[in-house]
């Protein structure tokens, strides 16, 4: 199966389990999205599939800029930004109050519409590509896919997801709380079979080696022009 078919499966699996364990995950269904072809196949391949998700610690949808074709074309664009303004797939928050909408987003996930793939920088690297570096024709960033459906697969409704968590929001997501994760994602995973459950033995680190993620330089670049 390609990483669409399985990604198809997972959502479905996910879906059940969170209902059976009633955890409090959201995992929304897809809206129809007109066809646009200055953007990546892999956008259609995977919110055909699902809509909004949110994990407890970050959440992921269709940009609002591609729910449209009036909306990409009118998009608001940032001329500075170095990496071409990129729609913005997921991100990480962290929640401030018991108000519904109390939080605040601490990172971005971003699609890069040249080539499909996902990538994260972080707040200091952006700004300083944006002023100290902006003579630079690089961008060092954090590529974890080479495309969008497998970036869920493997990071969203995979394996590595803890290594996306760890990177994007600093967690500690190994955290336990009477022998059950406390990320309630994390307990997803377990369910699914996709990751262990708890153990006495502290976690291995992250190496270079797992995973897809990887240090890639981007070429510095304007915004992509519309439909």
């Amino acid at each position: 199966m390609n990483a669409t078919e399985v990604l198809r499966e997972r959502v479905e699996t996910f879906r059940r389990l969170a209902a059976e364990h009633a955890i409090p995950v959201v995992i929304g269904d897809p809206l129809p999205l007109p066809r646009n072809p200055a953007l990546p196949s892999g956008l259609y391949d995977v919110f055909d599939v699902l809509g909004h998700v949110d994990t407890g610690d970050l959440r992921f949808g269709p940009p609002a800029e591609v729910h449209t074709l009036e909306a990409w074309q009118d998009r608001d664009v940032d001329e500075e930004c170095p990496l071409g303004d990129p729609p913005s797939i997921g991100e990480g928050y962290v929640v401030l109050g018991d108000a519904e909408d109390d939080d605040i987003g601490i990172g971005d996930l971003s699609l890069d519409v040249a080539d499909g793939s996902v990538y994260f920088i972080d707040g200091d690297s952006y700004r300083f590509y944006r002023i100290d570096g902006a003579d630079l024709d690089e961008i060092e960033v954090d590529e974890f896919a080479p495309d969008l459906p497998t970036f869920f697969t493997r990071y969203v409704f995979g394996p590595d997801y803890p290594r996306l968590a760890s990177s994007v929001c600093n967690l500690r997501v190994y955290q336990t709380h009477k022998h059950r994760y406390v990320a309630p994602w994390m307990r997803l995973l377990v369910a699914a079979g996709l990751i262990d459950p708890p153990s006495r033995e502290r976690p291995r680190p992250f190496t270079a080696a797992g995973g897809l993620l990887r240090t890639r330089l981007k070429p510095r670049r304007g915004p992509v022009a519309g439909v």
